[in-house]
């Protein structure tokens, strides 16, 4: 047992500034203060001496405000560039520089992409020109991306890897005002909008009429800093900023980026429920954007369906009031309503890809197979429940067909299925 004598005489040593806010009306009371252990490491010795303490007594709001960091902008991320081209591995802190060095290898490669993991045939050197470039803006992102998650906690994508390079062989135009120029390098259009946006004042202030404006065709917004208009911009040149580093999904602000990362934790997780659907998010922002998807603003002309958004609504006139299919098959006559319908046809001129690992059934399309799987070798229980007669059924299709027959249930104008609301209780 330590001596009582050694025990006063020391302390507990402090490692950091330590905040004592008291107010001691009573002239009697003893001097000595009790902090919290947890406010300090574990030490033998109870008690504390006055002078070992340090007291702070600036103001809790402004204490809030020195901790407070401003967040690093995309501008200022620091960049290591790192070329992918064929063995050259060089590495580089400026996307200007780094474009510069990546032509380079254009100018003598003949017309394929010798970039990690591609091997193009662009067919013309000014078009494998464009495409390195592109290469580059990927690189540049990616970074970006992972200097974000080099500072947060984000969890990890599980997506599998899906680079994909968009060129527009005809060019990037810039629309700002008595501007028009056309590049086909997209790192040299990047930064030329940035001499656009830098052009403006960093704040905006009417009294001296320094008025920061968008000014690219058919928009004249007016934003309170030149950080808000550089933002905006990017809804016109459809520019991103970051790229997942894993699946290399682009995204045009941090916050979709992060939405990405959260979205997949595992759904035990997430402790954001949907009271409509039940459906659990990972953060409170995240569910307010859904709860929006269960109210209706958007009533359509042509018949009583209401839709949530703009787009549900265009997609509904699309499918059941218009006749139009103009995209078209080049292996036959069939036409589609929208691109991603003839994308699904297409595979079903190819061979049959999709074989079964229970029978010797064989189909073109993996949706195929899996009705197929569902219909013949599904033995899991039974998911759906009428809420009528609490007859249990396998799909939803089932219980729709189930609730109109023995029901009388009629499909609500305008939509051609039910809404079933997920149960907290699971059919077992």
């Amino acid at each position: 047992m330590m001596d009582e004598s050694k025990s006063s005489e020391g302390g507990i040593k402090l490692k950091s500034r330590l905040a004592v806010f008291e107010h001691i009306t009573d002239e009697n009371k003893p001097k000595k203060r009790k902090f919290g252990s947890s406010r300090f490491n574990d030490s033998d010795d109870s008690s504390v001496s006055e002078s070992e303490l340090v007291i702070d007594e600036t103001p809790t709001e402004v204490k809030k405000k020195q901790k407070r960091k401003r967040p690093i902008r995309i501008s200022e991320e620091v960049l290591s560039l790192k070329c992918d081209w064929d063995s050259c591995g060089t590495v580089i802190d400026s996307w200007r520089e780094f474009d510069v060095h990546l032509l380079e290898h254009a100018s003598y490669s003949g017309t394929n992409c010798l970039w990690l993991d591609c091997g193009y045939d662009c067919m013309t050197v000014p078009f494998l020109m464009q495409h390195i470039s592109y290469h580059g803006y990927l690189t540049k992102l990616k970074n970006i991306g992972k200097n974000i998650l080099e500072r947060e906690s984000l969890p990890e994508c599980k997506h599998e890897r899906n680079e994909k390079i968009i060129l527009k062989r005809e060019g990037y135009v810039c629309e700002w005002e008595h501007c028009l120029r056309n590049f086909y390098n997209i790192c040299e259009f990047h930064l030329h909008m940035e001499i656009h946006v830098n052009a403006n004042p960093r704040v905006a202030n009417e009294k001296k009429n320094e008025i920061i404006s968008c000014d690219w065709a058919g928009c004249k917004q007016r934003f309170a800093t030149k950080y808000k208009l550089a933002e905006h911009l990017r809804t016109h040149t459809h520019e991103k900023i970051i790229c997942c580093p894993t699946c290399s999904t682009l995204f045009a602000n941090k916050t979709k980026f992060v939405d990405h990362r959260k979205r997949q934790l595992s759904e035990h997780l997430q402790s954001y429920q949907c009271s409509q659907c039940l459906k659990l998010f990972p953060t409170e922002r995240l569910l307010r954007e859904h709860t929006r998807s269960h109210i209706n603003h958007y009533k359509c002309q042509m018949c009583n369906m209401t839709c949530a958004t703009p787009s549900r609504l265009a997609e509904h006139i699309r499918f059941r009031h218009l006749d139009m299919k103009p995209f078209k098959c080049n292996e036959c006559d069939k036409t589609f309503k929208t691109k991603y319908i003839l994308a699904t046809h297409i595979k079903t001129h190819g061979g049959e890809s999709e074989v079964c690992g229970h029978c010797n059934f064989k189909c073109r399309s993996k949706v195929g197979m899996q009705s197929h799987y569902k219909k013949k070798h599904d033995q899991a229980a039974p998911i759906f429940e009428c809420h009528s007669c609490k007859k249990k059924l396998k799909r939803g299709q089932f219980l729709t067909k189930h609730l109109m027959k023995m029901h009388n249930y009629h499909w609500p104008s305008g939509h051609s299925r039910f809404r079933f609301l997920r149960s907290v209780t699971l059919i077992v």
